[in-house]
């Protein structure tokens, strides 16, 4: 028999005791007494029972029993016709146990329904937890944009019911994560970029790397990533979990409560949440960095055609003034390596070239060189000059890679605070291949239209020198006149001279000597 049914079967013995108890007590009690005194009776058992009921409390207990034993003794004092007091006496021993028994017996059955109906109100309540939890893990983050931190944040939180959270994400080149601003609950505190996982890392972050969660019964788990724990500053529960993606960990979540502590519930639910964000951010990054594969691939596609016809010069003008499109800055300019390890600049502001040296012979060996916050001492490059006298400007120099390697450099400039980085490489080095493909499809160009030219040219001399050939009739040297200067027009020069000459024998040999020399003509052609 299981412990239900045997505590089942306890009660209702109990219960059906005292109902036989009290069914004998009030007999025994009301036995042999006249009509009057049976009242009386009534009111001695009823207190006996009161009396059994509370024998927990011996304080009312005890009051209850000498009122019911003294009332009984007063009825048989005064009445005349009395039954069998002992026994009347025993009825009341009788009520008084079935009201202890009766009791016991309510007090059984009350608890076990005061423990199911605590059990449903649990029960109610996981199957609510594991409803919202349901339906955060599959709704769409409260309609958020995808890749949108801020907002993924905050619904995180108010899922998990957290007063303080950070997200934080891989950098581009992704030794470092970095907090993602503002963060909730976190103004006091000064969030710092810290690198990832190393042998001596910190438990927090060897726990996200490891794909983790880390778990902390207060604020000094923070250490690793916020250099300043104010004294106010206090939190009851800290986790910490991973945002996968892809084959790698993207960033974390960081949550914590000033009151109470996560459950298990609200762990399982934080890490369901950031794994969909984690899915969601690097859905929305591999968005983007299409967009701007897509947006590269069409300016690459406008620039090689806006090229056509142009000059290198006019050609690179172009790249600088639309490479804005891919990265930002405020000027840039080109120059070009020459064989002699010199620079040539292509601008009319520095026509001359010089050494190459610095920061140029890195550029030239195929390196991007990022220079910021560099002064006119230094040596500035894109012709940025900086707002005040000391000042600085930062400076971006990218190779511009033709079929033969480097070929020159783009020197861009820009103003501010913010230089560039180490993830605006990529984009410089777009910006270098575009205007190395642009320039070398300008010079082929250039060598086909030169050699289309020259060939007209040469088809116009033979068709003028076979016309004369049938038309002239003032003889051998008009038609010779016209032969040198469709020559001359061929080799695109200004003078020519024909001389034939003939072979003469002898006996001691052979040998061939001019024998007339022609004069020299000019000749001036359009081209």
């Amino acid at each position: 028999m299981s412990s239900g049914r045997a505590a089942l079967s306890f009660r209702i013995g109990f219960s059906a005791a005292a109902a036989v108890l009290l069914l004998a007590g009030a007999s025994l009690n009301a036995g042999g007494r006249e009509e009057g005194a049976t009242a009386l009776a009534a009111a001695s058992g009823l207190l006996a029972m009161a009396a059994g009921a509370s024998f927990r409390w011996w304080r009312p207990a005890a009051p209850l029993a000498a009122a019911a034993l003294i009332l009984a003794v007063a009825i048989a004092q005064f009445n005349a016709r009395q039954g069998d007091l002992v026994i009347q006496l025993g009825g009341l021993v009788l009520l008084a146990l079935g009201g202890a028994l009766g009791m016991i017996a309510y007090r059984s059955f009350a608890g076990e329904l005061q423990r199911q109906a605590g059990e449903a109100a649990r029960l109610t309540a996981q199957l609510g937890m594991k409803h919202q939890a349901f339906v955060a893990a599959t709704s769409d983050m409260n309609g958020t944009r995808p890749g949108d931190t801020t907002a993924i944040t905050s619904g995180i939180a108010a899922n998990v019911g957290a007063d303080f959270a950070c997200c934080y994400l891989a950098s581009a080149d992704g030794r470092r994560f970095v907090p993602q601003p503002p963060g909730l609950g976190v103004e006091r505190l000064r969030p710092q970029a810290v690198n990832r996982p190393h042998d001596n890392a910190g438990p927090l972050l060897s726990a996200i790397e490891a794909r983790g969660s880390f778990v902390a019964a207060d604020e000094n788990g923070l250490v690793e990533l916020i250099s300043y724990l104010p004294e106010d500053f206090h939190l009851h529960s800290l986790i910490a979990v991973p945002m996968p993606m892809d084959d790698h960990i993207g960033g974390f979540i960081v949550l914590g409560r000033t009151t109470g502590e996560f459950s298990d519930d609200d762990k399982r639910l934080a890490a369901t949440l950031a794994a969909r964000a984690g899915a969601q951010v690097s859905s929305a990054q591999l968005v983007a960095l299409t967009r701007h594969e897509s947006a590269r691939y069409s300016l690459m596609n406008e620039l090689v055609k806006e090229a056509s016809g142009k000059t290198m010069t006019e050609v690179l003008e172009l790249v600088i003034g639309r490479g804005s499109e891919v990265i930002r800055y405020d000027t840039g300019r080109a120059l070009m390596f020459q064989p002699d390890n010199s620079y040539a600049w292509l601008d009319a502001a520095n026509p001359g070239s010089d050494v190459i040296d610095g920061p140029l012979a890195r550029v030239r060996d195929g390196e991007t060189m990022l220079r910021n916050l560099v002064t006119e001492d230094e040596g500035i490059y894109s012709g940025l000059h900086p707002e005040r006298f000391g000042g600085t400007v930062n400076e971006a120099l990218t190779p511009i890679r033709g079929k033969s390697g480097v070929i020159g450099a783009l020197c861009l400039g820009r103003r501010g605070t913010t230089g560039f980085s180490q993830q605006d490489v990529s984009a410089l080095d777009d910006l270098g291949s575009m205007a190395g493909v642009a320039v070398e499809n300008s010079r082929i160009l250039q060598v086909v239209s030169g050699q289309a030219s020259r060939l007209d040219v040469a088809l116009d001399a033979l068709g003028e020198v076979s016309a004369a050939l049938t038309t002239v009739t003032q003889g051998s040297r008009v038609l010779e006149q016209k032969t040198l200067e469709a020559a001359i027009r061929v080799v695109d020069g200004s003078a020519g001279l024909m001389t034939p000459t003939s072979a003469i024998r002898s006996r001691a040999g052979s040998r061939r000597t001019p024998t007339r020399r022609w004069p020299r003509w000019s000749a001036r052609w359009a081209t």
